[in-house]
């Protein structure tokens, strides 16, 4: 039979980093699906990746995909996290120049001032494929900037 005994180890600790995107897929030919969990310091790259995947063509693929006519962003249960990932993502979905969020307050810079956030390049997502958000009551922080700009600029749908 099994005995009982002690065994010492010794545990490194090592930083394990989650993707935020668990799961990007075509739900059918022609419609993206993108699951975003969290906003941190790798999620624009993430995402970037994600739309680059589902949107451009595969050279490889034995016959050509349909060309991305939908997305839905899937923002449901997400925390929210880091402002510049919130306007990294939100750059990638609406058009170069579109104010996507202000900041006013005690933390920037002192009382009484404020910073303001525009898309400066051209958007990954081609113009022309629409676009849906997801949210729910759990929704929160940076996952409501990327979803405000969307709505605010008529860029899809919030459900």
């Amino acid at each position: 039979g099994a005995t009982e005994s002690d065994l010492a180890l010794d545990l490194g600790r090592k930083l394990v980093r989650l993707p935020d995107i668990p799961l990007a897929t075509e739900m059918r030919p022609g419609v993206g699906y993108i699951k975003l969990d969290g906003f941190t310091e790798g999620t624009a790259d993430e995402m970037a990746a994600a739309i680059r995947n589902l949107a451009l063509p595969d050279p490889d693929a034995a016959e050509a995909k349909p060309p991305l006519q939908a997305l839905v962003l899937d923002l449901r249960d997400n925390p929210g996290g880091l402002l510049d990932a919130a306007v990294a993502v939100s750059q990638q979905l609406v058009p170069e120049g579109t104010h996507i969020v202000s900041t006013a307050g005690r933390v920037y810079g002192g009382e009484g001032s404020s910073l303001s956030y525009s898309s400066a390049k051209p958007p990954l997502l081609p113009p022309d494929t629409r676009l849906v958000v997801l949210v729910n009551r759990n929704t929160a922080s940076a996952a409501e900037i990327v979803t405000g700009v969307v709505q605010d600029t008529d860029r899809g749908v919030v459900v």
